[in-house]
């Protein structure tokens, strides 16, 4: 008895896949942790008092424009101006900027500390120093960072860079900033598989993406340069229809911040070709020797490049060319035949 079964064989090439990860964007956000503008006081500052009318004081006409800002007068080893407790994380950059001025150009400099106390004790560690000042407002800024995480108090205080002890010295619009970078959004593809072979016309392209420090905005799906759709919501997916052969697909998420992750994936849009036996029949008895074996073979988006003949798993012969056929001798006794198809792609 011989029995008979059909299978195809959807591509005779591999496609190399491409799966990579494009960091291009990395925003820088700002996250205020102390912002004064003095405009009306500096009740939670701590002043430093000096005898004589020359310590820090505040006054409603000494900022960089009709607000408030804060001024002393004398030399710098008894001045201080210190804030309120600010938590600060180890290891994490900050950035502190400052207006100031001095009323005699040359004459002073002005210097950032924090401290794990609220005084100017000498355990203050020095982050940064401003240029010698000048007789008309600028703003300096500095970044640094800080050991461990904890409370901390931030210091001003001035220094002399001549004779001079008693020309006044101005300080208004403390901003302490937290600098992050942004955290990228994490893209993995999901539908197709690197290197799969999809049947041709409309296809799911379906990524995963999440944001650990925001959220999604919008994924686009690109082919070259080509803009293939984009969703704003999960799960983010898009349904074009490809052509027959190799396709290239980057996916590009952006978060609300503009950061940007991109990934790619390989595969091949090919539908499979369909094979069917024409002789001999199922289950049909045949005299042994020189068999004839045909089929029938179809392919919806190309061409059939061979139709291969098989007896088990020992190949009989392949033809090439249409109406496919083979003359095998089979001996005596069951045989399990097939017939595999290749198309063109």
């Amino acid at each position: 008895m011989t029995n008979h079964k059909s299978r195809s064989l959807a591509a005779s090439f591999k496609v190399l896949g491409i799966l990579y990860l494009s960091l291009l964007v990395y925003p820088v956000v700002a996250q205020p942790v102390l912002q004064d503008n003095f405009a009306s006081n500096a009740s939670n500052w701590l002043l430093s008092t000096v005898d004589g009318g020359n310590a820090w004081k505040w006054f409603a006409d000494q900022g960089t424009s009709a607000s408030g800002g804060l001024r002393t007068k004398t030399a710098p080893a008894t001045n201080f101006v210190i804030s309120s407790a600010v938590n600060l994380i180890g290891g994490a950059q900050y950035s502190i900027a400052f207006d100031s001025k001095t009323a005699l150009s040359n004459v002073r400099s002005l210097t950032f500390a924090v401290n794990t106390t609220r005084a100017r004790n000498g355990s203050e560690v020095i982050k940064y120093t401003s240029p010698t000042l000048t007789t008309t407002f600028a703003t300096y800024s500095g970044t640094f960072t800080v050991p461990t995480t904890g409370v901390y108090f931030l210091v001003f205080y001035g220094n002399l860079v001549s004779t001079s002890a008693y020309q006044f010295l101005h300080l208004d619009n403390v901003l302490l900033n937290k600098v992050a970078v942004n955290k990228l959004p994490a893209l993995n593809w999901q539908t197709p598989a690197s290197n799969a072979v999809v049947a041709s016309g409309s296809t799911n392209l379906t990524v995963a993406v999440t944001d650990t420090d925001g959220t999604i905005t919008s994924v686009a799906f690109f082919e070259g340069a080509t803009l293939l759709g984009t969703d704003v919501s999960s799960p983010y997916s898009i349904s074009p229809s490809f052509s027959p052969g190799p396709h290239t697909i980057l996916a590009r998420a952006t978060d609300n911040e503009g950061a940007i992750t991109e990934r790619s994936v390989t595969f091949s849009s090919n539908t499979a070709p369909v094979v069917t036996f024409t002789a001999p029949a199922a289950n049909a008895i045949l005299p042994t020797g020189a068999t004839t074996l045909s089929a029938n073979a179809t392919d919806a988006d190309g061409t059939i490049a061979s139709v291969s003949f098989f007896d088990g798993a020992t190949l009989l012969s392949t033809d090439n060319t249409s109406p496919y056929s083979i003359s095998a001798a089979l001996a005596s006794g069951p045989h399990n035949l097939s017939a595999t198809a290749t198309d063109n792609l």
